[in-house]
């Protein structure tokens, strides 16, 4: 039901794009990845995106200082 036109495509890249944050991208529907363009900006720029920002993440935290409480 993606492809019926309008803002649909768009809000279920939101949706795909949420839910692969929030439960991880090993828990997303391997049939709906498989269909994501392979363009310079598709699947596999994504990964890589996603990667990137993981690590961007993890870099902050472990430099984070510890928070104290009271």
């Amino acid at each position: 039901m993606i492809l019926l036109g309008g803002d649909t495509d768009t809000l279920a890249a939101m949706a795909g794009a949420l839910s692969g944050a929030h439960l991880g991208a090993g828990r997303l529907p391997g049939r709906l990845v498989g269909l994501l363009e392979t363009s310079p900006k598709g699947r596999d720029y994504l990964r890589e995106l996603a990667k990137g920002l993981f690590a961007l993440d993890a870099g902050a935290r472990s430099s984070a200082p510890e928070s104290q409480e009271k």
